[in-house]
């Protein structure tokens, strides 16, 4: 869950700043840089068996999971 919090926000904005005329290109370059680094972190946290929680996204994807297990 935390991972689809993550994700589909910069693949969002990936989308969005690639519209912007100007400084589409390298602000593109930076959030793709950016999500393959979450990525890797992530990944890396994963293959070690440690549990990592983002600070906003890993409270709000545990909040979602704790209400989907309400019902």
């Amino acid at each position: 869950m935390q991972s689809i919090v993550i994700f589909v926000p910069l693949t969002i904005a990936l989308v969005v700043v690639g519209f912007l005329p100007i400084f589409g290109n390298s602000l593109s370059t930076l959030v793709y840089i950016a999500t393959i680094g979450i990525w890797l972190l992530m990944m890396f946290q994963g293959f070690q068996n440690k549990w990592y929680k983002f600070p906003y996204a890993g409270e709000y994807a545990e909040t979602q999971l704790k209400n989907m297990g309400s019902d």
